[in-house]
């Protein structure tokens, strides 16, 4: 039979969703051989990078029974959790989805939101991305995004992408370039000449970790059977890690402090102030 499973996950924890034994799919994979003994045909809706977390991927996988998602979470660690299972006709993929959504958050440094609103509009719609992704030879660069969002919530800048289908660091490269353009460092003319190909320059791409992966939707209607348990850890699990964060956040600012400054300098040039 085949089940289609959604995933939660953070990232930072991993070395993307596909590669090495310390990847998302290696992780999930090693708990169904050992609860189903067996698998095949597995796809997953979308392979996201290292440090990028999601909180609705999906993963397709032929078993010989029902493996019900406490089963897989019972050899998981924490930091990921499988908490939805719908099963599918024997043809389906999970790469068929007709949407995914993505949303990426950086802190506010005072870029001119209006500018980079006014700009993302320039790449909703099919076109060749190819200066916005990493080249892949297994990728068409052509693809098409229904909507971009740019909005300001308090301390953050908060992108919100729609579309069928994203390529290889394509959103990160697409919101480092909105960054550089809110900034007053590139132009709305470079953009374009960007996005038209008139240059042939691959963008940089801002940090993995702002970003999320927050739906997959399916032509067809898909009823899942959520698991609450699996739910509630994952959540403790962001709860505890999110205080740490906060933690760690705040001996950083300290420790950038004025004061704290010139007592590290103080300490590393053995020098009195």
């Amino acid at each position: 039979m085949k089940l289609l499973y959604l995933v939660a996950y953070d990232g930072t924890m991993f070395h993307g969703f596909v590669g090495d034994s310390r990847s998302v799919l290696s992780t999930i994979l090693y708990s169904f051989k050992k609860v189903a003994k067996e698998y095949s045909d597995v796809t997953y809706s979308s392979r996201t990078d290292p440090g990028v977390s999601a909180l609705k991927n999906t993963i397709c996988i032929r078993v010989p029974r029902f493996v019900r998602p406490e089963e897989v979470n019972s050899n998981l660690p924490r930091y990921v959790r499988i908490w939805g299972v719908t099963e599918v006709s024997e043809d389906f993929s999970a790469r068929a989805a007709v949407e995914r959504c993505y949303i990426y958050f950086k802190p506010y440094e005072g870029e001119d939101i209006e500018l980079m609103r006014h700009v993302s509009k320039m790449f909703i719609g099919k076109h060749d991305f190819s200066n916005f992704m990493i080249f892949d030879e297994d990728q068409n660069p052509v693809t098409e995004i229904y909507s971009i969002d740019v909005d300001l919530d308090n301390l953050f800048v908060i992108f919100r992408f729609v579309g069928k289908g994203f390529r290889n660091k394509m959103i990160r490269k697409i919101v480092w370039t909105l960054e550089q353009v809110g900034r007053g460092v590139l132009s709305i003319d470079e953009v374009r000449d960007l996005l038209e190909l008139k240059v042939r320059r691959t963008v940089p791409s801002a940090p993995a970790e702002g970003l999320v992966l927050v739906d997959v939707k399916y032509s067809a209607d898909l009823r899942f059977s959520v698991s609450l348990r699996a739910l509630s850890e994952f959540v403790g699990y962001l709860r505890e890690r999110l205080r740490r964060m906060l933690s760690l956040s705040a001996s950083y600012a300290y420790m950038l402090g004025k004061k704290s400054s010139c007592l590290l300098l103080q300490y590393f040039l053995n020098k009195p102030l």
